[in-house]
Parts: structure tokens; sequence; C-alpha cells
């Protein structure tokens, strides 16, 4: 987001630095932060109260803190000169490889899917800091290897190493995240300025290759195969107690917003 630093009395500590930074996409970040908020509080408040026997403020409340802290870092890495991005965008991908590995060794699991790090009382998702690591390292891939970019061993080793994330992810039981890794990989790669014939067959192979190992993993573990199945199927009755608590909780809530059929705005809270 910020751009490349041009003046001698650049500060590399100083919040002068946001001067730098794209005002409009800032603005439409700041504005999105506030909105999910808004929204986590009115899907949550319920549950939260009647469920958790919290306060219905509870998850608004630690998402809150969450973006605060996303806040405080943002504030940090406008203060890094962005011609030290490509260095950490390499420490950041193995340091994501490392962190899924981790999972299956200490990891915390929440509906079946083993893709939790626990410190202290907070939790976070590996595979989340995976999606923007990745925006950032491919852009430094393809800088460092542009004399070769049109070779076939740069474009496999590219999503080698996606694919590694991605399957790591999978097994973890979390392929929708996992999908989005790879959509955002595929969307990327087609931008990048590579010979077409070169990109075509790089998309074939890697495709192919990606639908045999998918196809595998999921005849030798037929579990994971029907619980992805019952998450696609489940949205014909999300609300009942089961569902609602595992795998439809987001498809119930959408309808519990919206459960006088009308799309018109209630007062905050009111729509469950």
């Amino acid at each position: 987001m910020a751009k490349k630093k041009t003046s001698d009395n650049f500060n590399p500590f100083g919040l002068s630095n946001l001067k730098y930074t794209n005002k409009f996409l800032l603005i439409i970040c700041l504005v999105l932060f506030a909105f999910g908020l808004v929204m986590i509080f009115s899907s949550s408040s319920v549950t939260a109260f009647v469920r958790y026997k919290r306060t219905p403020y509870f998850f608004a409340v630690r998402q809150g803190i969450f973006l605060g802290i996303g806040i405080f870092v943002f504030l940090i890495t406008c203060n890094i000169d962005t011609s030290h991005y490509g260095k950490l965008s390499w420490l950041g991908i193995l340091g994501c490889i490392g962190l899924l590995l981790f999972t299956f060794v200490n990891g915390v699991s929440a509906n079946e899917t083993i893709g939790w790090v626990q410190i202290g009382p907070f939790k976070f998702q590996p595979s989340e800091l995976t999606k923007v690591m990745l925006i950032a390292w491919i852009s430094t891939f393809f800088e460092i290897k542009r004399l070769g970019i049109n070779k076939m061993g740069v474009n496999l080793f590219f999503f080698a190493i996606t694919f590694v994330m991605a399957g790591l992810i999978v097994v973890a039981n979390d392929f929708g995240t996992a999908f989005i890794l790879l959509a955002i990989g595929y969307l990327l790669y087609i931008l990048v300025p590579i010979n077409g014939f070169v990109k075509l067959k790089t998309l074939v192979i890697v495709t192919t290759l990606g639908v045999v190992v998918l196809l595998g993993y999921y005849i030798f573990d037929t579990s994971s195969f029907q619980r992805q199945t019952s998450r696609l199927m489940n949205f014909t009755n999300p609300c009942t107690e089961e569902n609602f608590y595992s795998t439809a909780n987001t498809v119930c809530n959408s309808i519990i917003a919206i459960h006088n059929r009308n799309l018109t705005a209630k007062a905050l809270g009111n729509s469950t």
C-alpha cells in the first residue's frame, strides 16, 4: 500500500510516512474494517449471549482487539522501506510453511479443522497469513527471476511452493482457504508478463497434477470428502442445532439476518 520513498528526509520511524500511502485505498480499508466489525457484532451477539453465556459484545470486542493490533502492525510496515519487502517476503513464506507444519504438531482444532495456533488467550490461523505472504512473495519472486521468467522451471517452482502451502491447508481440513489461496496464486500468475505459450503450458501441467493429487487424497481419505460434501449440501437445512454449531454457521446467520425475507436494514442488533 505504501509507495516507495522519494525524499532524502524520509523518516523510517515516523508516522509522517503515512503521506506516502495511497489515501483512497487506505480509506476504503478503514471503511471495510468498520463495516466488518459491525457485521460481526450483529451476527454474533445472540450466539455470544445464548451459547457462550457472554456479553453480546464479546466477539465484537475480541475482533476489535485484533483490528487494533492489525492497525499497529500496519503503521510499522508503513515505516519499512519497500526495497526490503523482497527479503521479508521470502522469510514470510518460509515462516508460513513452518507455522502450517506446526499446526499438525501442536495446533488447535476447531470444527474439525486443525489450523489454529494458540498463543496465550489468542488464536490465529497461519493460513490467513499465508494469503498475504503469497501476494508479497509472487511479485518478488518474478522480479528476481525476470531474466529467466519464460523458463518452465521458474514457473513450475512458483506453483510448487503455492501447492505445498495449499496442500498443507487441505490436509488440515480447510478446503475453502486452500481454494482461495490457489485462486490468488492463479490470478496473480495470469497477470505476470510471461510468454503466452509457456504460461498456458504451465497452467495445464499444474492444474492436471493438482486435480490428480486432490482426487487421490480424497480417495484415500473419504471422511474429508464426505465432510466437504456435507458442507456444500447443508444449505438445504442449515439452521438445525447440529449444523448451526458446525458446518453451516455462516449460512444460518445469513438467514437469521434476513429472517423476514426483507433486505432492508434494521437497527443494529435487531436482525437476530
